[in-house]
């Protein structure tokens, strides 16, 4: 075989490989160094003698029948995590594929020559599967049937609505409010009078802004009802009364309290509804834990840690992560306070499933208090591997529990709030644009007759034009005060705004807007850029996290094309093929400075934003192409999906000879593989055919000096 068919067959066989891999063929692996070494594993005390104990033995026969006994009460057993040898090269490979479930890795195992010995984690998974099952029927029960009180707690929210005084009263509004939204996002469905309505959508969107509060997690986003209970009973844990702003549309304290001493009269009017009350919270301290906060029953005397309605169960989690600094992992501090011994799992006399759940857990973490722990000599790197079963499965615990817990909320930095520099792309002049052109056609359909008749049709989309402005002035506000930007705005086309969060608003939340000093705004007006600029920052976060009931415009396909021009009887085509990801870095050229000139206070500054960011910028693709004719959006999109690359477009749509249907290539693109891939290996696959091989000797030719000999 000579070197340019060696290379040719090389070539394929790389390529081969290359299509392979793009492919992804095989699992992801962990890598053969993962193993547990038990490095910096801290050291066990002494092992105790193991009690000697007579009865402990067993007895067996040897081969003539004789019986013997054997006592394993002394025996102690080692315990390490070991590599395999260097011959073992299937063993390793199993060790280090990583599989999606435990059935997949006890099936990988069968034929390896080693048995399956069933894990804490492989039977934590059973609990796992149980715990989920078993809660999920609870609260389904609990919210719509008849164990705590007759419809659940949805009728009882209901009711609890219809017992509230009506009114214009301020804080009775505010209260028939929160009710109203609770049942409302618990899957309820009572109207409500405009103002009624208004009110109760600023809090809930007061209450969605909070990620971590109204984001559906666990196995409660399974279903809609499951999730439907979650947000119902995160937003009903809205704590009152602890200096947060909450979701009460109420600017201080004294505001929130009174909201929950409304909810308080009225369930004083109803023995029925204040005794399913409290039966509803000594459920919740059965399942999980006692409340943190008060609930209504405190209101007389509240804590600081302030009141809810249904408050969110204690945790020892909770307890010492807040307040901890910033940077702290909360998952090493919770070990360290248990290795220390400065908390325990112990429960207490009041401590519910999930306080007991979490005390089965503690020898995973220390073996020593284990009474199994005499009898085990524990090597480090099976330290290590218990370490992480312990982190594994009290996680598993705290997801199960995950809607009636808290976060703790670790300690702000002093001096600076760590935020990102950009929070969009800086483009204020196209998002303030953008929105006078909406704001125009708004203007324009306003006009037609129609619009005064209250067609119906015309209604929604002057509604839903009206929308696009105000979000493209949001967005124009929330750059400008990304990069330090005075507004392109005018006063005019603030008021213009309507239905604006601004009483929601507080001092550090206006100062944070850095938008705040403007002297061209009233007062109002500079609420309702900050209103406007924390509405474009959770339209992003919504669209960053792909949130499917407020983002769905993040699924639309946006490949489309559209002739600019014609030549010679063909369209020449503008097309987006599709969206590509870019990675952007910024970087200050000229940092912020510190009024006054303080030096350390510059020194931070300085070390927060000195430094570049790298961030990856969605963008679209875009192709210039000619067809015979103009293409629908669908073809278009066909060529689209064959195509990984701008580079690969341009070869389909060149391909197709500008002529709408199948293209030569897709017709004989596999006959000319296999024709190429023939003549690449016609020796191998037909010899003597095509005449003598190369690397022999023809009849009548003389062989060279370095031709291999025959046979």
């Amino acid at each position: 075989m000579d070197n340019t068919h060696r290379l040719k067959t090389g070539a394929l066989l790389v390529i081969t490989a290359a299509v392979l891999c793009a492919c992804g063929v095989g699992q992801l692996r962990a890598g053969s160094a993962d193993y547990p070494d038990g490095k910096g594993m801290r050291s066990l005390p002494a092992r105790p003698a193991a009690q000697q104990l007579d009865w402990m033995e067993q007895r067996f026969s040897d081969a003539n029948g004789n019986e013997y006994a054997v006592n394993f009460s002394e025996a102690v057993l080692s315990l390490d995590i070991v590599r395999p040898d260097s011959h073992e090269k299937k063993l390793d490979s199993l060790l280090t594929t990583l599989y999606p479930d435990m059935r997949s890795a006890a099936r990988a195992a069968q034929g390896s020559g080693t048995d399956l010995l069933p894990s804490v984690d492989m039977i934590d998974v059973y609990q796992k599967y149980t715990d989920d099952r078993v809660l999920a029927a609870l609260e389904l029960e609990v919210s719509r049937g008849d164990i705590v009180y007759p419809g659940g707690k949805q009728q009882w929210l209901v009711e609890l609505y219809a017992a509230l005084p009506a009114g214009e009263d301020p804080d009775a509004m505010r209260a028939r409010a929160f009710v109203a939204t609770a049942c409302n996002l618990g899957g309820g469905s009572l109207q409500l009078d405009p103002k009624l309505a208004a009110l109760s959508n600023r809090m809930k969107q007061q209450f969605e802004r909070d990620r971590i509060a109204s984001s559906v997690i666990g196995f409660y986003s399974q279903s809609d009802s499951l999730s439907a209970i979650f947000r119902r009973d995160r937003f009903l844990q809205g704590v009152a009364g602890a200096g947060r702003p909450g979701w009460f549309d109420a600017a201080d304290d004294a505001g929130q309290l009174a909201l929950m001493q409304q909810i308080d009269n009225a369930l004083s009017g109803s023995m029925a509804l204040r005794d399913a009350y409290n039966d509803f919270n000594a459920l919740q301290a059965i399942v999980t834990n006692p409340a943190a906060p008060g609930d209504l029953n405190d209101l007389a005397s509240p804590g600081p840690a302030g009141i809810a309605v249904f408050p969110h169960s204690r945790s020892l989690e909770e307890q010492l992560f807040t307040g901890a600094p910033p940077g702290t992992e909360p998952m090493e501090l919770l070990k360290d306070a248990l290795l220390s011994g400065e908390v325990d799992l112990q429960p207490q006399p009041d401590s519910g499933w999930y306080g007991h759940q979490q005390y089965a857990l503690e020898t995973l973490l220390l073996p020593e208090r284990a009474d199994e722990f005499a009898k085990l000599d524990i090597k480090p790197a099976y330290l290590s591997r218990l370490e992480t079963a312990f982190e594994s499965t009290i996680s598993q615990r705290r997801e199960t529990q995950s809607k009636n817990l808290a976060a703790g909320e670790l300690a702000s930095a002093p001096m600076m709030q760590d935020v990102p520099v950009l929070r969009l792309e800086p483009a204020p002049t196209v998002y303030l644009r953008t929105a006078r052109a909406y704001r125009f056609l708004h203007g324009r359909l306003s006009e037609l007759p129609a619009a005064e008749a209250g067609n119906e049709q015309l209604d929604w989309l002057l509604a839903e034009v009206s929308a696009a402005a105000r979000r493209y002035m949001a967005l124009h506000l929330l750059s400008c005060a990304d990069i330090g930007l005075a507004p392109g705005c005018n006063a005019l086309e603030l008021e213009a705004i309507d239905g604006l969060a601004t009483d929601s608003i507080t001092a550090d939340e206006l100062e944070l807007s850095m938008l705040a000093g403007d002297p061209r705004f009233s007062t109002g007006q500079q609420l309702a850029i900050a209103a406007l600029a924390n509405e474009a920052q959770d339209w992003l976060e919504f669209a960053s996290a792909n949130d499917q009931q407020h983002a769905a415009f993040m699924s639309y396909d946006p490949r489309v094309c559209v002739p600019a021009a014609q030549f010679s009887g063909q369209a020449l085509n503008w097309g987006v093929i599709g969206v590509r990801l870019l990675l952007l870095e910024t970087e200050f050229s000229t940092l912020p400075q510190v009024v006054g000139g303080d030096l350390q206070y510059q020194q931070m500054v300085d070390s927060r934003y000195g430094q570049p960011q790298r961030m990856l910028l969605p963008v679209y693709e875009y192709a210039s192409f000619n067809t015979a004719e103009p293409i629908t959006r669908e073809q278009f999109r066909q060529w689209c999906d064959q195509s990984r690359s701008k580079e690969e477009f341009m070869l389909v749509a060149q391909a197709y000879g500008g002529v709408v249907g199948k293209s030569w290539l897709e017709q004989w693109g596999m006959w000319i593989i296999i024709l190429i891939c023939v003549g690449l290996f016609r020796d191998k696959l037909f010899p003597g055919i095509f005449g003598p091989k190369k690397d022999e000797p023809g009849e009548g030719d003389t062989p060279s000096g370095d031709a291999p000999p025959a046979g």
